[in-house]
Order: structure tokens, then C-alpha cells, then sequence
């Protein structure tokens, strides 16, 4: 399989609630290409979800760094927002 075809069965299993499952999805993708910056994102809103936000603030800060894309950027920065530690 590729990394597309992880990326799309772990957004199906998001959408379904099964987020340890798309996690484990989403990872696999990760380890066929580890700048795959989608996948990267969904794998953040998949930890958002399983309530897991130090992994999901360490993954989106990474792939913050190595993308380029402006939309991209914009929505990793729209999630490390939405989970901000309170000052």
C-alpha cells in the first residue's frame, strides 16, 4: 500500500470516531514518506481527538517547520491554537 492509501483509510477512520486506528493509519503513512505533510496534519487531528495533545502539538510543530505550503501552514497554526496551553 501507499502512503495516499494509509491517508485516506486513517481520514475514513477519523470520521468514524476510531482514532487509534487512524492513528496506527496515519503513522503508516508517515513511514513510507516522514514529510508527507497531509498526513502529518490529519495524524495531529487525530491525537487532538484522542485527547493526546502533547503528541498532536509535537507533530504539528514539526511539520509546521518543513512545510512551505501557506494553506498548509495556516491550519497547523489553527490547530496549535486551538490547543494552547493557558497562560
Amino acid at each position: 500500500q501507499s502512503e495516499f492509501a494509509f491517508n485516506i483509510c486513517g481520514v475514513i477512520l477519523s470520521k468514524l470516531g476510531r482514532f487509534p486506528e487512524a492513528i496506527m493509519s496515519f503513522q503508516n503513512a508517515l513511514r513510507i514518506d516522514s514529510n508527507y505533510v497531509i498526513a502529518g496534519i490529519n495524524l495531529g487531528a487525530a491525537y487532538i481527538n484522542s485527547k493526546e495533545l502533547d503528541k498532536a502539538r509535537q507533530i504539528l510543530t514539526k511539520f509546521l517547520s518543513i512545510t512551505q505550503d501557506q494553506t498548509l501552514k495556516d491550519k497547523i497554526k489553527e490547530y496549535l491554537d486551538a490547543i494552547k496551553i493557558p497562560s
